[in-house]
Order: structure tokens, then sequence, then C-alpha cells
């Protein structure tokens, strides 16, 4: 079993608990090595929800050998996330650092604080004008430099840490030449002022963000 292999290769001693669970993947706690957290996320592999993100995968050449309505698209989805984690992090983006990837299980560092309790998402937050900003910024960095468009964003994978804002959930990320790129980006960006403005925030037009995120603003 995989689970078994990652204990194993030392990367996991144990599973902890449940944190959450979704329609393409099950989350959970783990015991890591000197009895540090982590997060390990599995990706179910009956999923039919896969069947819908072919698009995200689709022109991206570091995986033009999948086959659509296999395993081995959730596999890829998997590793997908693992490399658009680590390109974002290395880009300053701030994002879990990704520990391991195998098959259809994702091992990521666990942020919250030592009790185990997991730092929450924008929905669950309260949030300001500083925060919106923040947000902006960390989708510019990942554009300009990790070249990479998140095209899933919103206020239930953005969290506000003691860091400031991170950014969740790495699967659907493209790269900006993708043919969609554009579309997604607009998409992020309408989903984060439609959320801010709900609370009451003051945000720039969508057009003017995403002139600012790409770097075309005057």
């Amino acid at each position: 079993m995989i689970i078994n292999d990652l204990k194993d290769d030392g990367v996991i001693h144990q599973i902890r608990g449940s944190l959450a669970a979704g329609k393409e993947s099950k989350v959970y706690t783990a015991i890591g090595p000197d009895s540090t957290l982590r997060i390990l996320k599995i990706y179910l592999t009956v999923s039919a929800e896969f069947k819908k993100r072919l698009q995200y995968i689709a022109g991206d050449p570091r995986f033009s050998d999948i086959k659509p309505g296999s395993r081995s698209l959730i596999a890829a989805w998997a590793r997908k996330e693992f490399k658009n984690m680590h390109a974002a992090r290395a880009a300053g983006v701030r994002v879990p650092r990704p520990i391991a990837v195998k098959k259809n299980v994702l091992v990521m560092e666990f942020v919250g604080d030592s009790e185990g309790n997991a730092v929450r998402p924008l929905i669950e937050s309260k949030v300001t004008s500083g925060d919106y900003r923040e947000v902006i910024e960390q989708v510019t960095i990942l554009y300009q430099k990790a070249r990479l468009v998140h095209a899933d964003l919103s206020e239930y994978n953005i969290f506000k840490t003691e860091s400031g804002i991170m950014l969740f959930d790495f699967g659907s990320a493209v790269d900006v030449q993708h043919p969609n790129s554009k579309q997604f980006l607009v998409r992020d960006v309408m989903n984060i002022n439609r959320f801010f403005e709900k609370r009451g925030i003051e945000v720039l037009e969508a057009a003017q963000a995403v002139e600012k995120i790409k770097g075309e603003k005057k």
C-alpha cells in the first residue's frame, strides 16, 4: 500500500486524524519524523470529478502522455500539484512546503499550531483591505516569477497565517502559456473580488487587477 511505502521511506510515521473531505480528495494530518505534523492529501481514485479536470492538464507538455479516464490522470494530478507547489515556493509565493508525492498521495507540511489546529481559510476569517492587497501580491508573484496561474482560487483555499496570506490547492494551476491561462486568471480575480466586496472591502476593477498581476499596468 502507498501509505506503508511512505512509512517505509520515513516520510510519515502514522496517520493522526481526518482534516477535510471533498469530492476529489481526503485530507489527513500525519505524524512525521521528530513528531512533526504533516498533511496527507489522498486523491480519490474512483472520483468522477477528475474527468472535468482534463482542461487543466491538456496542453501541458509535462503530462502529454496522460490518457483521459485512466487512473494515470489522478496520479498525474498529484504530481502536477507537487511540481506546481515547488515552483510557486521557489518563486517566493507563500505555499505549504511540498514533501513527497507517490501515486495518488501528496504529502506537505502542516500549517497550524502545535496542538494540531490547522489555519483557517479566508471564508472563516476576518479580513482587511491589507489582506486583499496581499492576495493580489501573491497572485502577482505566482504569475510573474513562477509563471503560473492558480486557476481555482477562492476564499476556500486562501489562508490567513501568522506569516501572511498563503495559497493552497495547486492541482489546477497552469503555465502562463496554457491556452486558457488568461481566462483562468480573470476567473481567479473575479472570485477574489467577489469575496472581498461581500466583506465590504474596496477592490480593484477586475481588468485593472489582471493588468497589475501581469505587469502590464502603466
